[in-house]
């Protein structure tokens, strides 16, 4: 199974190799020098598991897929799926799937609220970036975070994609159509979107009820045209490749529909509306949503921890608590799931470096054509430090830098 995007046609079930792509200075498609590859010899589902990355191959991996997006050509990557969460030390605190054991308790209906939905967003170098600096929006006002195989998001995962907030919670079909008008739950009426009863069929929502194909934009067979911008304008959706997923299908042997992933019409639509605005801010600084099927995910993560999940991630901003939560929340994944340590990676939202916002944790930041430490490195002792020409980063006892000499012992180029 790929953990970068190959060819979208592929079944993932028949794939013999984990392929983990990196990326080249420029963010360039698939391919090149900056390719990272690991291999397994069993198809899934099946051992053995994927190895997780390296730090290094992880930031590689991310900032590959955050520089990659080009409008202008169906090759390249789209961004980096990742999920922002509000219990930041812990990970199955933030997981609410009734259908799946949860190993810190069971959860159930809370308000109503969409069963087994999980809402991440599509991180990228064209969005979610500060109008004045561009200096990534990444982590929405939270700390912590992790990245999701992006492979696995667009042939199998998503069930949908709003190219601004979807506000899915109380949404049928797991976040994926019209909005529910009960926010309780009663067991008698079941209106909630927690039930999912579509009431045009009284029966379970899927794809072709009418509860879930009018929620589709237009341009898919629903009632309303894709919104230029957030603030009083109905937020239509983007089919994913899972928008019929549902539970009466086994996840192990469902393939996913990739040719129903409409994620790079939702790019594609979100540069054409950069430079507007709505009295909520500017469009470029808003964030989209991607939601995705935990009775698909979850499953895939018990089966291949590391390959569903490359990486957690913390913000710079956040400092030593956000580092320290993350690692709580990383440890218990990496516990429950039986994986060894999935890498911890520093977003830079301090900083703008054209190499992407992703670092090992400790790392410096480049700014205006100088390195600034995040904390103090024991070599240089915190002085500014010219960045070389193609940003080649140099690795000193765990810390990163720009400076050009050649007495270090490893030199990677991102």
């Amino acid at each position: 199974m790929a953990l970068l995007a190959t060819p979208l046609s592929v079944a993932c079930a028949a794939l013999a190799a984990v392929i983990l792509q990196g990326c080249g200075d420029h963010g360039e498609g698939s391919g090149g020098a900056g390719q990272t590859t690991i291999t397994t010899t069993t198809s899934f589902p099946g051992p053995p598991r994927t190895p997780p990355l390296s730090i290094d191959g992880a930031v590689k991996y991310l900032n590959g897929l955050y520089n990659a997006f080009d409008e202008k050509d169906d090759s390249t990557q789209l961004g980096a799926t990742i999920t922002m969460t509000s219990q930041p030390d812990s990970f199955y605190k933030n997981i609410f799937c009734s259908k799946i054991m949860n190993p810190l308790g069971d959860t159930g209906c809370y308000k109503g609220g969409a069963d087994c939905r999980l809402s991440a967003s599509l991180y990228g170098h064209k969005w979610i970036v500060n109008k004045t600096t561009n200096k990534t929006l990444l982590g929405l006002g939270r700390g912590v975070g992790y990245a999701l195989n992006q492979t696995m998001v667009q042939t199998r995962w998503a069930k949908c994609t709003y190219i601004w907030d979807g506000a899915s919670e109380n949404k049928y079909n797991q976040g994926c159509g019209r909005g529910a008008p009960g926010d309780d739950c009663n067991k008698k009426t079941k209106t909630s979107a927690f039930y999912n009863i579509c009431p045009s069929t009284g029966k379970m929502c899927t794809a072709k009820a009418k509860e879930v194909k009018l929620a589709l934009c237009k341009k898919y067979g629903g009632d309303h045209p894709v919104p230029t911008t957030h603030d009083g304008q109905t937020q239509c959706m983007y089919p994913g490749a899972a928008l019929d997923y549902h539970d009466a299908k086994a996840s192990a042997s469902w393939k996913g529909e990739p040719s129903t992933d409409k994620m790079r019409d939702m790019c594609k639509d979100r540069v054409k509306y950069n430079s507007g605005a709505d009295k909520e801010g500017p469009n470029l600084e808003k964030w989209n949503e991607i939601v995705l099927d935990e009775l698909l995910l979850l499953p895939d993560m018990q089966r291949d921890p590391a390959m569903a999940v490359p990486a957690f991630v913390y913000t710079q901003k956040g400092g030593d608590a956000a580092k320290k939560a993350a690692e709580s929340a990383r440890d218990e994944y990496c516990k429950y799931n039986k994986v060894a340590p999935i890498p911890l990676v520093m977003v830079d939202n301090v900083h703008v470096c054209p190499n992407g916002p992703f670092a090992a944790p400790g790392a410096w930041g480049c700014n205006g054509g100088v390195c600034t430490p995040q904390g103090k490195d024991p070599w240089a002792s915190g002085d500014l430090v010219d960045c070389c020409e193609h940003l080649a980063i140099k690795y000193h006892d765990g810390y990163q830098t720009c400076e050009s000499s050649a007495s270090f012992e490893e030199v990677v180029n991102v």
